[in-house]
């Protein structure tokens, strides 16, 4: 089985349908019976902020909670605990920081050793020193900014 963690932005794309590649991709892996598509309660978290923060149509709204009741939220645990630690302390002897929410997903996914689907090129760039496994795009339809 494959473990495919999103990433706030990413889950973002596919339930809006801000990236049409991101949410083809999506529905493929969904059905294949050997992919598990998740997020890291840390994402949900962030969601949860956007939804009770702003204003949000009902039709975006709807989309957003569709897909959270299809994906698997991975609760946080000792051992994301321990990966964020061990990152975080990895990237301050490099003199490196992130931003802390990314980070936390960093860690997650590193933990779980799930692939990371991230637009977001900071993962790329810490991925040895935080230890994540694998790091893919599915949202390479979107303009670089």
């Amino acid at each position: 089985m494959f473990a495919y963690l999103l990433d706030t932005n990413t889950f973002g794309y596919i339930a809006n349908g801000f990236s049409p590649s991101a949410r083809a991709e999506y529905l493929k892996l969904e059905t294949d019976g050997i992919s598990k598509i998740c997020i890291s309660v840390i994402t949900e978290a962030d969601i949860r902020y956007e939804l009770s923060w702003g204003a949000i149509s009902a039709r975006r709204r709807a989309a957003i909670e569709n897909l959270l009741l299809k994906v698997d939220i991975l609760p946080w645990d000792s051992e994301a605990a321990a990966a964020y630690g061990q990152a975080r302390a990895a990237l301050r002897k490099q003199g490196l920081t992130v931003e802390g929410m990314d980070l936390l997903i960093a860690a997650h996914a590193a933990s779980t050793g799930a692939i990371l689907v991230t637009r977001d090129s900071i993962f790329s760039s810490i991925a040895e020193l935080a230890n994540i496994s694998s790091i893919v795009d599915w949202a390479n339809d979107i303009a670089a900014s």
